[in-house]
């Protein structure tokens, strides 16, 4: 009597059926965590610019902070001063915003400042 060994054709079309119903549940998932990932990584790089852009502009004015900065085409800053406080003793605030062309914003900073 003679034994044959290896997989018979049923099992490995078995076995690849389960493996194409794994795969394609798990394919969605990765084109989400990879749109996340991005998504992550540009609000970091956005976080960065605007600290970059927020320190510049408290060393050397926000006109002149407004032309030393180098942003990505489809990314835009905000760069605006604003008041807060009572009446007498007004307190002045830096706000960076850097906003995508579709005006999301991906990173919004504020620091308080003198003249």
């Amino acid at each position: 009597m003679s034994r044959k060994t290896g997989y018979s054709l049923f099992e490995v079309l078995i076995a690849f059926a389960i493996m194409s119903i794994v795969l394609v549940t798990l394919i969605p998932g990765q084109a989400t965590l990879q749109g996340r990932t991005e998504t992550t990584t540009e609000e970091v790089l956005a976080h960065e610019l605007a600290l970059s852009v927020l320190d510049l502009a408290l060393e050397v004015g926000v006109e002149n902070a407004r032309q030393g900065v180098i942003l990505p085409e489809s990314w835009k800053i905000k760069l605006e001063t604003s008041e807060l406080g009572p009446v007498s003793d007004l307190e002045q605030f830096l706000v960076v915003e850097i906003l995508t062309d579709q005006d999301r914003s991906l990173a919004k900073l504020n620091a308080r400042f003198d003249e």
